[in-house]
């Protein structure tokens, strides 16, 4: 198994942490809390590696994330 990089070690905490957040929606501040420097690329990260992350937009402009359901292979 390759070596992972620091970037990858990232993006895999922030997806731990989404999983564990299960339906509660978490948003860049909670992620900056549990030591993600900038969460918000990593994010973006996740979805183009096809990670379904659901952004969850309340008012006032703040977004949150949560994990959506992957879709069954075809």
């Amino acid at each position: 198994m390759p070596a992972m990089g620091i970037f990858d070690e990232r993006k895999a905490h922030v997806l731990r942490l989404l999983r564990e957040a299960g339906d509660v929606p978490v948003n860049l501040d909670d992620l900056k809390a549990a030591g993600i420097e900038q969460p918000a690329s990593l994010i973006y990260e996740l979805e183009l590696a096809g990670e379904p992350i659901e952004h969850i937009h309340y008012p006032g402009g703040r977004t949150s994330y949560r994990l959506g359901a992957r879709e069954p292979p075809r």
